[in-house]
């Protein structure tokens, strides 16, 4: 499991030609049009500055320690201080299941597999996972690739990781100010949109990640929070995706690369 530390990387950064520094040969597409862009035109300081003191992000070197660090970060974020208080205390419906989708999730953002992800679809839905994406943005594999393989070599902070009920504190425009935020909605696979629209649960999971610099005269480190959002399906009795945020407080970074739902 490697350790990286900012410095290091930007460090890397500047002085690698040819690919020769490993973390500049490993991102590939960054898909950035198909999100949904804001930008308040201000920074949000003491986000910026919650980012810029953190030391360390850990990437996962093989799919096992992958699934360590998944654990680590749910157990994290389910212990949140607080976390409960919108629903009045009372615990979260199908916790367990809630659980193991985030797990799974940032295991597959480590090691994206395209047919886990269709197992997954499928098991979330109780249908055949390539029958439920037909016609879809994400029947294309290749076109899941794109998306998924920009974060296959994020560093994450653990400690530094939160969850949250109130989706309005990671949506800018409702309780988040300052900085740049990219979103990603359901691709028209799980009907959460309606979901929420009914005013359903939204369980949200801020991780703090960097992602290695493209390997280009212009490429640069991105140290931001990506947000992973489900929301509860009653009639089914579990939780579903609802959408992805990437969110950059200091609004320098331009166009952020959408996170896969």
């Amino acid at each position: 499991m490697i350790q990286n530390r900012k410095w290091m990387i930007v460090f890397a950064s500047l002085f690698a030609t040819g690919g020769v520094v490993f973390l500049l040969t490993k991102v590939n597409i960054k898909p950035r049009a198909n999100g949904s862009h804001q930008s308040s035109g201000l920074v949000n300081e003491i986000g910026a500055a919650e980012l810029d003191s953190i030391e360390y992000f850990i990437e996962p070197g093989s799919p096992e320690e992958g699934e360590q660090v998944a654990d680590q970060l749910a157990d994290r974020a389910f212990s949140t201080p607080d976390l409960l208080q919108p629903i009045n205390g009372r615990t979260l419906p199908n916790e367990q299941q809630l659980r193991q989708l985030l797990t799974d999730r940032i295991e597959l953002m480590f090691h994206p597999e395209y047919e886990v992800f269709v197992n997954q679809v499928g098991d979330l839905l109780g249908r055949d996972g390539h029958e439920a994406l037909r016609g879809t943005m994400f029947e294309d594999e290749k076109l899941w690739y794109a998306f998924a393989n920009v974060y296959k070599y994020a560093g994450v902070a653990i400690e530094t990781t939160r969850a949250t009920l109130d989706l309005g504190s990671v949506t800018i425009g409702e309780g988040l100010w300052g900085g740049r935020q990219t979103t990603f909605g359901d691709p028209f696979v799980y009907g959460s949109n309606a979901l929420v629209e009914n005013g359903a649960t939204v369980f949200s999971v801020g991780i703090p990640v960097m992602l290695p610099p493209e390997n280009t005269p212009e490429g640069k480190i991105m140290v931001v929070y990506a947000t992973l959002s489900f929301v509860f399906d009653e009639y089914r009795g579990k939780w579903i995706p609802y959408r992805t945020a990437v969110y950059d407080p200091t609004g320098t970074l331009g166009a952020l690369p959408v996170l896969w739902i």
